[in-house]
């Protein structure tokens, strides 16, 4: 490498630079103690991320995941942008084959993480939709709190395997912990009724497209366990 002599500069040759640089993010993110949301999934993660930011960001100083950088480069990207202003972080991982999220979780170490659906997008990489299902999960594996749609009994099989202090999920099922009463489809808007722990609980979301939905539920979900009031989580959706 030839290299102007005016021109100070320290250079570490490595194997494989990508490992180098998540090894660095993963000593980076070390550094702190405020929890960190990872949200993975098959579709939603991005929208997820930024929804909950924006929420969030009235009562926390919110780092999160720029764009869709979720990615074995994007999320050394994200974990580099946290700092000890910071008070959470929300953080995106996505997998396009197997034998890549324990790269991520390692990085990561998510704290609370968060589950959006799991279609058939970037299924190339699996055999099929468990395997990529099991994949996924693994990003969870430390997670103290664990939020998730029950309404899918093949997901919710498999993460009554993974042994987390909490699992949180919402759904129609009366076994969820955030049940959903009632749902009414509007013209351009949704009514939900929900009850959580013996309370019931009602929010107006503005569309009826069932992912929209799904994507605000998760929101509304990690807003009540952060203990935020029906009033304010209605405010944070009408913004």
């Amino acid at each position: 490498i030839k290299i102007d002599s005016n021109f100070k500069v320290n250079i570490v040759k490595v194997i494989s630079s990508l490992a180098a640089l998540q090894k660095i993010a993963k000593h980076h993110r070390s550094q702190f103690n405020y929890p960190i949301v990872g949200i993975t999934g098959s579709n939603g993660k991005t929208m997820i991320k930024e929804w909950l930011a924006q929420a969030l960001n009235s009562k926390y100083n919110v780092v999160k995941s720029p764009q869709s950088y979720n990615s074995q480069l994007g999320v050394c990207i994200s974990l580099l942008q946290m700092d000890h202003s910071h008070q959470i972080a929300i953080i995106e991982a996505g997998i396009s084959t197997v034998n890549e999220m324990e790269k991520l979780q390692k990085m990561i170490q998510p704290t609370i993480g968060i589950l959006s659906n799991i279609g058939d997008a970037h299924s190339s990489g699996f055999k099929n939709n468990k395997e990529k299902l099991e994949e996924k999960l693994k990003l969870f594996k430390d997670c103290e709190t664990l939020i998730y749609s029950k309404n899918d009994d093949s997901i919710d099989i498999l993460i009554q395997q993974i042994k987390l202090n909490t699992k949180v999920s919402w759904g129609t099922e009366g076994s969820s912990n955030c049940i959903i009463k009632e749902l009414a489809k509007g013209q351009n808007e949704t009514s939900i009724k929900l009850s959580y722990e013996g309370h019931l609980l009602n929010f107006i979301i503005p569309f009826n497209q069932d992912n929209l939905i799904e994507n605000c539920m998760h929101i509304i979900t990690f807003l009540i366990l952060d203990g935020w009031t029906e009033k304010e989580i209605q405010k944070r959706i009408n913004e």
